[in-house]
């Protein structure tokens, strides 16, 4: 679920970097609209979607301001990755660590190298799959 979220994320700033806040804001409206249209029973969990996409965007948000006012991490440059394993790790309900702050260094090095990844293969495809949603 976190590479989901991130790669939701990563597609976010890559509409507002393409298109603007607004454009970024309408994209979460009408998906907002079109889980409305179908029944609760229907569509299941997919109708919390939006509101589990705002927090975590916003989590994520919170964690690279954090990350550009503080760029090193032990005298060595932090990548943007790892502020987002730490917000997954850490206020996710369902990780082991959830609000613990004895985190293992291994679990944080394996989430940040998974995160950076799924940024590797994702973030020089999201200007054309804004582009290609737009013209919807």
């Amino acid at each position: 679920m976190w590479f989901l979220i991130y790669c939701a994320w990563l597609f976010r700033l890559a509409s507002i970097h393409r298109y603007g806040y607004d454009f970024q804001s309408d994209v979460m409206a009408a998906l907002r609209m079109r889980l409305a249209k179908h029944n609760a029973a229907e569509i299941g969990p997919l109708k919390d979607l939006p509101n589990l996409l705002e927090f975590w965007f916003q989590k994520l948000d919170g964690a690279v301001i954090e990350v550009k006012a503080n760029p090193t991490l032990n005298g060595q440059e932090m990548p943007l990755t790892y502020p987002a394993a730490i917000a997954f790790i850490a206020l996710d309900e369902s990780s082991p660590w959830h609000m613990n702050s004895n985190v293992s260094n291994v679990s944080v090095f394996n989430v940040t190298v998974a995160l950076a990844k799924v940024y590797d293969r994702m973030h020089p495809r999201m200007p054309a799959i804004v582009d290609l949603i737009s013209k919807q």
